[in-house]
């Protein structure tokens, strides 16, 4: 065999999972084995492995079946983001968990889903002020 026909035939067996789950480990070895007739997927669309969905079937007290997703991300052992998602049917859960992983996979997607909202508590407060600059506001504003 010539050299590296190894790894060919390696890749020959294990087919579009060395393309996946190799080339992002291994790097230019890993894309040497996948120039021969397989597509490698661009960087951009690989799901870093920290990022994982965790679909579980959840028994109602009707006794049907709702699927419960999780995305959890940690990063150095602390809790970065968590998101779930309920659904009636395996499938719909199934393609949200793969897109909510895409999405999520994005750079600044994390920042961006961390961004606190704003409350209302806070809004209220801010109009009353913002308000009382205009003009004084009377008892039943208050």
């Amino acid at each position: 065999m010539a050299q590296g026909a190894w790894f060919v035939a390696l890749k020959l067996i294990l087919g579009a999972f060395w393309s996946t789950h190799f080339v992002p480990f291994f790097g230019d070895l890993g894309r040497f084995c996948c120039d021969v007739g397989y597509d490698v997927p661009p960087p951009a669309t690989l799901v870093p492995p920290e990022i994982l969905a965790t679909i579980r079937a959840r028994k109602k007290a009707d006794g049907t079946v709702s699927y419960t997703v999780q995305i959890r991300l940690k990063k150095k052992g602390a809790l970065v983001y968590q998101e779930s998602q309920t659904f009636a049917r395996k499938q719909a859960a199934q393609a949200w968990a793969k897109r909510r992983e895409t999405e999520l996979a994005e750079p600044g997607a994390i920042e961006r889903a961390n961004r606190g909202g704003h409350a209302v508590k806070d809004m209220i407060d801010r109009y009353l002020v913002e308000a009382e600059k205009a003009r004084p506001l009377g008892n039943t504003k208050r």
